[in-house]
């Protein structure tokens, strides 16, 4: 221990005396290490890091309602059925429900989205937690009809409270209603998963008051059995394993089925793990994102390595400055392993001051990505990316791969020296060779500019990607369009004023001047939301397990319209004609439906689908379909922006629809100014009511260009551009302190040339040609290396071809000139040695 004591100490003062060379080394280690520990840190975040209240007995799991005689036929729980499965003492220790939803919390006059959980009673206690302050709810408060208005707050928005010591007796405004605040929950609690940022808690009583994803088509209260809307998650006894329990679960979900056949009819009961990033009425399995997430730290570990064959070329030039003192200590009787040791160590403190200074930097990083990524959701998110065990354990871990990747070797190198060479006076060069004339650091910086190369490849598809995905459109010209997403519902207005609201800001908006057309839709092109319908053409009830369902049943998105959504598109539809207003308003009779080319061609090739009958909700999970009228053929657009085919749509009028939150189109008359459009639309909203609720009004332009997806695109393109700038940075750092050293070294040759006739420009063609030689042989390699991984990425590069021409000649050329200018500078410097200078250097 005294000895690995006084190899630090030495060290230390060894690196203190060259500040140059140690700044350099941890520069390069902090880069490697940096973008190592940033993306472990992330995955830590998102797949590994336990959930709050993780640590209690038992195992959480989600209960989920299967139909056994279908693949796809999972569905939510009603109240009753919660209760019915709370009633089961067996294995569970607790059992709760919720359900999310986003609601509008009013704050000095104005009212903002908020994600709010819908939970039972017990649900802080099934996810092994307690309020930090105040209770949980009560069972009373959770029952169906309860008037109680209770919530508990976030730790996050008692923080916007500046942590209000009397917080408890405060109210907050959610759709319109007070709410008393009767609890705190815990610093970084999620609930369920480890994204989506909860603001509110309510008790299952205010379910009927907010909107959800799950709810049934038809609205029927919460007591009521067909309402089927809630999620179920339980915490399994210590002993008790998901085998046993589904093996328990088969009786319990007879004994329902015989109890209620027709709510139950083929219902199985399972528990699976919960899923840390999704919430679903079905079992989603996170394991698939390890394999994306591998190739991403894969990738890091590229830059790594890189950084360590720029070490191991930067200490080999360190070391062979020593080399006379190693050979020294040889030639009295030092043993080899204690001087490869005093190497090592070294590097080691290299590692750890790079490893360091890199994880502070990527906790910066990755926490202003979280903070960026909040902007552009409609909700909060509580991504925790900070620094916990883990994360320093896994930096410490690249800190040591990083010592044995970039020292074990030249430590190796250095200690088997040629004892009478390294005596003499010009002892210091290594002069082992690989292939030919291609000398060890040449054939470690050659290795160094195809792995950075290829990594600058990956990176500019990505950029390509970001520039593809921000300049898409959706399949009509939005140029002209301006977008506002308006909810009454958050307001506390109730159905028939919510539907009123939209008809009034129709009215208004189709009689403004200045717009040729307006109308409204339940979604969004490249939004954040979508919904699918299940159809079929007409005839014998289909199911998606049947030979002979293919080609006649269908999984369309489903778009809620009013009139003249496609002329506020700028669409002519290719057959029939639009909805006409009052089927916006609900005409009785047989319902109509407009679908697009893709799902005509799916369900009648060869046929004119006009007249055609469509029969609507063709699935397991209702009792009835719903036969609808084919009135027209609208074109295909794209909904989603990663989808590299338009996706089928069906488009139903909002008439009959409950649907509150919805997305208003209005189409400029003539050529004028974004802002111009957007203070028309955002004015004309104010005349019809300065109260209801406007999430936003903006050009669909700017809504595209801040959307999750194009986000998602431009955040990937800059992660890995830093990943193959970083990379390239560190190879040309690596080239020119190869250059630079070499050039020091082959002083005395150098003049020896000059003095034998040779030019300066022949010197300097000299260096350029050595280097030339060693930048070719990794750009070539590296081009084969880029188009291979650019193949592994092609599921999430955005229409950009692997092998694209542009981005391949722009990553070689901007890595070729890097390295030339690299090379440029030590070769000036050979050109201007002076013969007689050189000649006396010993």
């Amino acid at each position: 221990m005294w000895t690995l004591w006084q190899d630090l100490r030495y060290s230390l003062r060894l690196l203190a005396k060259h500040p140059g060379f140690t700044l350099t080394a941890i520069g390069v280690l902090a880069l490697g290490i940096g973008v190592n520990a940033g993306i472990f840190g992330i995955i830590n975040g998102l797949l590994i890091r336990p959930l709050a209240g993780a640590d209690a007995p038992g195992e959480i799991v989600g209960v989920y309602s299967k139909d056994r005689t279908t693949e796809r036929g999972y569905r939510a729980f009603s109240y009753s059925g919660f209760d019915d499965v709370r009633a089961v003492q067996g294995p569970f220790a607790f059992v709760a429900a919720h359900n999310v939803a986003l609601g509008g919390v009013t704050e000095a006059g104005t009212t903002r989205q908020s994600m709010i959980d819908i939970v039972s009673s017990n649900y802080f206690a099934t996810m092994g937690v307690r309020p930090m302050l105040g209770r949980d709810f009560t069972l009373s408060e959770e029952r169906p009809g309860s008037i109680d208005r209770s919530l508990i707050i976030s730790y996050k928005y008692w923080e916007r409270l500046q942590f209000d010591p009397n917080v408890l007796s405060r109210t907050v405004r959610l759709n319109g209603q007070d709410y008393g605040i009767v609890g705190v929950a815990p610093e970084r609690f999620s609930g369920t998963t480890a994204v989506i940022g909860t603001e509110f808690f309510v008790p299952l009583s205010a379910h009927d008051l907010f909107d959800n994803d799950f709810a049934s088509r038809d609205s029927f209260p919460l007591s009521d059995r067909r309402n089927r809307s809630l999620l179920i998650i339980a915490r399994l006894k210590p002993e008790v394993t998901r085998d046993q329990t589904n093996e328990q679960l088969k009786i319990v979900a007879a004994a329902h089925e015989q109890a209620y056949p027709v709510e139950n009819k083929n219902q199985d009961y399972v528990v699976r793990p919960l899923s840390r990033l999704s919430i679903s009425t079905s079992p989603q399995d996170d394991r698939e994102l390890w394999a994306p997430f591998g190739i991403l730290q894969g990738l890091a570990a590229a830059v790594l390595l890189i950084s360590c064959l720029n070490l191991a070329n930067m200490m080999l030039a360190f070391g062979a400055t020593r080399q006379k003192e190693i050979a020294i200590r040889l030639a009295v009787g030092s043993a080899r392993f204690r001087i490869v040791r005093q190497l090592l160590v070294q590097g080691l403190v290299l590692a750890v001051a790079g490893g360091l200074t890199g994880m502070l930097a990527a906790s910066w990083a990755s926490n202003a990505l979280v903070a960026t990524m909040s902007t552009v959701l409609p909700f909060s998110i509580t991504f925790d990316v900070s620094i916990d065990y883990r994360v320093v354990l896994a930096t410490f871990t690249f800190c040591a791969l990083a010592t044995i990747g970039s020292g074990l070797w030249p430590a190796l190198r250095l200690t088997r020296p040629d004892m009478v060479s390294s005596l003499k006076n010009q002892a210091g060069e290594i002069s082992g060779h690989l292939a030919g004339r291609i000398t060890v650091r040449g054939a470690l910086v050659t290795a160094q500019i195809a792995l950075s190369l290829a990594l600058l490849v990956v990176s500019g598809l990505f950029v390509r990607s970001a520039v593809a995905g921000s300049s898409a459109d959706p399949g009509f010209a939005i140029a002209p369009l301006v977008v506002a997403e308006i909810d009454p519902r958050l307001g506390g207005y109730d159905v028939v004023k919510s539907q009123e609201a939209h008809r009034a800001v129709l009215e208004r908006l189709r009689g403004t001047p200045g717009i040729a057309a307006a109308s409204a839709a339940s979604a969004l092109p490249f939004g954040d939301y979508s919904s699918s319908a299940v159809v079929q053409r007409a005839g014998p009830r289909l199911r998606n397990e049947d030979p002979a369902a293919r080609g006649k049943l269908a999984f369309p998105l489903e778009y809620i319209i009013g009139a003249d959504y496609f002329r506020a598109l700028g669409l002519t539809l290719l057959r029939g004609r639009e909805f006409t207003a009052a089927e916006e308003m609900g005409a009785t009779g047989t319902p109509k439906v407009i679908i697009d080319a893709a799902l005509a061609a799916q369900l009648f090739p060869n046929e004119d689908p006009l007249g055609q009958v469509l029969q609507y909700g063709a699935d397991s999970r209702g009792p009835d379909v719903q036969p609808m009228e084919i009135i027209g053929v609208a074109p295909t657009v794209r909904h989603d922006l990663f989808n590299r085919e338009p996706e089928s749509h069906i488009y139903v009028p909002v008439g009959g629809s409950e649907a509150t939150r919805m997305f208003v189109y209005a189409r400029a008359a003539a050529p004028q100014t974004g802002d111009a459009s957007v203070e028309n639309v955002r004015a004309q909203l104010r005349v019809v009511d300065a109260n209801m609720p406007v999430s936003y009004v903006r050009s669909f332009r700017s809504q595209h260009d801040g959307s999750a997806q194009v986000w998602l695109l431009r955040s990937g393109a800059k992660l890995f551009l830093t990943l193959g700038l970083a990379a390239a940075f560190v190879a040309v750092v690596g080239l020119y302190g190869v250059r630079s050293y070499l050039v020091s070294r082959r002083t005395r040759e150098f003049g020896i040339r000059m003095a034998v006739g040779a030019t300066p420009v022949d010197v300097m063609r000299l260096v350029v040609r050595e280097a030339v030689w060693t930048t070719g042989v990794g750009l070539a390699i590296g081009l084969v290396l880029g188009g291979l991984l650019g193949m592994l990425m092609t599921p999430v590069i955005y229409q950009v071809n692997p092998f694209d021409p542009t981005t391949l000649g722009g990553a070689a050329g901007i890595l070729a000139v890097a390295s030339f200018i690299a090379s440029i500078v030590p070769a000036r410097r050979a050109a201007g040695i002076m013969p007689m200078t050189a000649l006396r250097n010993d």
